[in-house]
């Protein structure tokens, strides 16, 4: 029988390196966002923000994970679900115009995340 939590955090795992790589590629590919998203991306200054915002939650959550500090987790776990719903959400209003794989790239994660939110053991 699996163990659920070592399932859980082996999710958790993959989503934050997924959402981290995320983050460096918007870091790094000028204009990834900016490109996508024109009507409401304004200057590469945010771009970059929202890049090193996935990235430090993806930090934590990773760190959270290995340490098992559950304070770390229940954030990083919280914050991607909520950057994932945004940019998510950022794709369906766009989707006339995006490709249909970018849809799917950005609800996989948004999936896990709250499977893990819903599976996850947040008593301290």
């Amino acid at each position: 029988m699996i163990d659920k939590q070592k399932d859980n955090d082996f999710i958790a795992s993959v989503v934050s390196i997924v959402t981290l790589l995320y983050g460096l590629n918007v870091i790094f590919s000028n204009g990834y966002l900016i490109e996508r998203f024109s009507f409401w991306m304004m200057s590469s200054n945010v771009e970059n923000v929202i890049g090193l915002i996935f990235a430090l939650v993806a930090l934590a959550n990773l760190i959270g994970l290995k340490t098992g500090n559950k304070r770390l987790k229940r954030l990083g776990i919280v914050f991607m679900t909520m950057l994932w719903a945004a940019i998510f959400s950022l794709y369906v209003l766009e989707a006339f115009k995006l490709k249909f794989l970018g849809l799917i790239f950005t609800f996989l994660p948004l999936v896990l995340c709250l499977r893990i939110a819903r599976r996850g053991d947040f008593v301290e």
